[in-house]
């Protein structure tokens, strides 16, 4: 059955001093999107290949990236956050409706800040996904 995402909660994790993760809220999500895995595909053929036909294996594992969007405001928490961990590792945390939870390893790739002319003011954040935490 079909569902809206009104409910659903992301948090973002940063390593403090002492080494540990601290999870925040991340505030103001007007859409997030969850990690998809896509695997290499190499191509195997050989003159031995039978009837002429391509063949093909999956290779390594890619995890992809995600993109958050997010109410910006200048100087809030969740953009001095973000700002910071610019080129820094991260952790994700989905916390969905039921209280299920997938967290993420994540590096911060990109932080845009966009200023509409009339319209409300967003950043969009590219995050690359290296492996699921369980």
């Amino acid at each position: 059955m079909a569902d809206i995402g009104y409910g659903h909660k992301l948090s973002i994790g940063v390593i403090d001093e002492l080494g540990d993760v601290v999870f925040s809220d991340y505030t103001g999500v007007i859409e997030m999107a969850l990690p998809s895995a896509e695997y290499d595909e190499l191509d195997i053929t050989s003159f031995d290949s039978p009837d002429g036909t391509k063949e093909f294996m999956l290779g390594l594992k890619d995890n992809g990236a995600v993109s958050i969007t997010n109410l910006w405001q200048r100087g809030s928490a969740i953009d001095t956050l973000l700002m910071a961990q610019r080129g820094k590792q991260a952790q994700l945390r989905y916390t969905f409706k039921d209280a299920s939870t997938e967290t993420y390893a994540v590096s911060v790739k990109k932080y845009d800040r966009n200023l509409p002319l009339d319209d409300k003011t967003v950043a969009v954040t590219e995050f690359r996904v290296s492996a699921e935490i369980v």
